[in-house]
């Protein structure tokens, strides 16, 4: 883990907060560690209580895919750093990760598919999908590591690098399968 500024395009919202940032470098596939690194977007908000609980909360974003730092206003709102330092990680593939698994390609096809049915010859989604995985593996992505065992484990390593012995897994939607793959295998 090293400490960072927070994403440009969250600093605003995150400095309202008092959060800190950082990035958690970790193996893009575990099984062979030396070959490629993901680096992941972290941010801590700190408990409205002082001094807070030993026992942070982690929150994990739904999708999979969804931008968990982005949530972090709303997350404060409904009191998840009440007692607690609360601490957002971005899951790999996600917003201001690298690599960043964003797929302009389709987000294109949707705004010219508007109004169109949905079976319409003229979507062309699974064209822009395949255009964005060509895209992505050409850059030397590898897909395979972008899964919930390895995503289980960045979060285990995130633990282990902010020396936080025990914390409490809040997941939301894909987040609470993520959960319980973390608290099964770590």
């Amino acid at each position: 883990f090293k400490p960072e500024a927070c994403p440009a395009k969250q600093a605003e919202a995150l400095t309202s907060l008092r959060a800190s940032c950082g990035t958690l470098t970790v193996p893009e596939k575990r099984s062979n560690p030396k070959e490629g690194k993901v680096e992941l977007a972290v941010a801590i908000i700190p408990s409205t209580k002082q001094p807070p609980e030993p026992d942070p909360v982690v929150y994990m974003a739904g999708g999979p895919g969804a931008n968990a730092i982005e949530q972090a206003q709303d997350l404060v709102k409904v009191g998840l750093n009440r007692n607690r330092n609360l601490i957002i990680m971005n899951q790999r593939g996600v917003a201001y990760s690298v690599p960043n698994l964003a797929c302009p390609e389709v987000d294109v096809a949707f705004a010219a598919a508007v109004g169109l049915p949905y079976d319409s010859e003229q979507t062309r989604h699974v064209a822009a999908t395949k255009a964005c995985h060509d895209r992505l593996v050409a850059e030397g992505v590898d897909l395979s590591a972008f899964n919930t065992a390895e995503n289980e484990s960045d979060f285990a390593d995130l633990r282990t690098a902010l020396k936080i012995k025990q914390w409490n897994v809040y997941g939301l939607s894909y987040g609470t399968e993520l959960a319980l793959s973390l608290m099964r295998d770590h």
